[in-house]
């Protein structure tokens, strides 16, 4: 599965955007719900909502919400640099999963998907990264691991026989561009964690 997309500033509001994503629940029927948030007390509400509208019992014609209602386990914390201590954010997330004629408990992320049956799936993002350079891919490829490793000296830098650089888990490929030959295209792609 390829997911291409770009995220620029996008902000979240619990009230404001639960009506689009009680829209989206009712027009997908998903059979599992997985919200992952960090402000506690505004997914509350939306939890409330989601939890009284599709827990009852349906109407005439309509379908409920089956078996699963489950938040996503861990806790990040994001800081960015220089440090600003007005930016700091703490998530706080969790598993539970809610059985019918069953109350809630908490389980690892890795015995949710035991239990369900389900694979882990991983998102890897891409980035283009386009670069003047008249040198060979390989030559290119060198130059760009020889600065990395000189700037990224408490990192894992790594030039692998295939040509690709790897800086801990992210991967950077370069290629050269189709209609220039003197402009090479590094691909950087990485996962989410």
């Amino acid at each position: 599965l390829e997911v291409k997309m770009q995220v620029e500033y996008m902000s979240f509001s619990a009230h404001a955007d639960a009506k689009g994503i009680m829209q989206l629940i009712r027009q997908a029927e998903p059979r599992n719900v997985l919200l992952v948030h960090g402000e506690a007390k505004k997914m509350e509400f939306l939890k409330q909502k989601i939890e009284q509208e599709f827990r009852g019992y349906p109407g005439e014609g309509k379908k409920k919400l089956q078996n699963h209602f489950f938040w996503s386990s861990q806790q990040i914390r994001t800081t960015p640099q220089p440090h600003n201590p007005q930016n700091n954010q703490i998530f706080h997330t969790f598993i539970f999963f809610f059985f019918p004629q069953q109350s809630f408990r908490l389980v690892s992320p890795e015995q949710a998907l035991k239990e369900l049956g389900l694979a882990e799936h991983q998102l890897r993002f891409t980035c283009r990264v386009h670069i003047q350079d008249p040198r060979k891919e390989h030559e290119t490829v060198l130059r760009v691991y020889n600065h990395l490793r000189g700037i990224l000296k408490d990192y894992s830098v790594q030039h692998l026989p295939d040509g690709s650089i790897t800086v801990e888990s992210i991967l950077i490929q370069a290629t050269a561009h189709s209609e220039d030959q003197g402009t090479k295209v590094l691909l950087v792609s990485w996962t989410y964690q």
